[in-house]
């Protein structure tokens, strides 16, 4: 009977990353509900992990999106300006005459995307989890980033794995897109949440980032 019900468990909880990694993909065709959709996504898989869920999942996530609409976008379009301004400054540094100044110059660029990503992937679950101002959200997303490194290798490793899509062969880029349509997103937020969790557990108890 545990098996069963184990078994019967793990069906709703894919069931439910199927759904809701389609209602993620549908609200960002917009783009700049990018942010908000990224939020309702960790703010469900967040409630997910700990067996808190509301059924129909569709309910947690578009709370999230309403809720948190404004500052996720916010956040959202001034990350995507800032990505801009590091795609156009790679795109100088490719012309530069100095081969030195060159390598030097997009060495710092790579430290900035790693930062960004960084910063990247912790603002949006912490904006599901905890409530602050933006840029209270954006510095402490940094020093969280930079101070728990056991947890942000993993993570930015996972938010980058849709990169791998440039080593598929063309004959099966259809089923890529179909598990990025089904549940590639959510299925990532929700490995993503488990890590979270825990360390979200330990900042409400009371831990110092360090």
């Amino acid at each position: 009977m545990k098996r069963a019900s184990g078994f019967v468990e793990a069906c709703y909880k894919i069931t439910d990353l199927v759904v809701l990694n389609v209602l993620f993909v549908i609200c960002c065709i917009p783009v700049f509900t990018v942010g908000a959709s990224v939020t309702g996504l960790y703010y469900t898989t967040l409630k997910m992990v700990k067996n808190e869920e509301t059924s129909p999942i569709y309910r947690d996530f578009f709370k999230s999106f309403r809720q948190n609409f404004k500052q996720a976008t916010g956040i959202w379009l001034g990350m995507l300006a800032f990505g801009v301004f590091l795609y156009m400054d790679f795109r100088i540094s490719t012309v530069m005459e100095s081969q030195a100044g060159r390598s030097l110059f997009m060495g710092f660029l790579l430290a900035m995307l790693v930062v960004f990503l960084a910063v990247g992937s912790y603002v949006f679950p912490m904006l599901a989890r905890f409530e602050n101002t933006v840029l209270h959200m954006i510095r402490n997303a940094f020093h969280l980033a930079a101070a728990k490194l056991g947890y942000t290798f993993p993570v930015l490793v996972l938010n980058l794995t849709p990169l791998l899509i440039i080593f598929v062969p063309g004959d099966y880029i259809k089923w890529i897109f179909a598990l990025y349509f089904f549940i590639w997103f959510s299925g990532v937020a929700y490995i993503n949440s488990r890590i979270f969790s825990d360390l979200f557990d330990r900042l409400e108890n009371g831990e110092k980032v360090r």
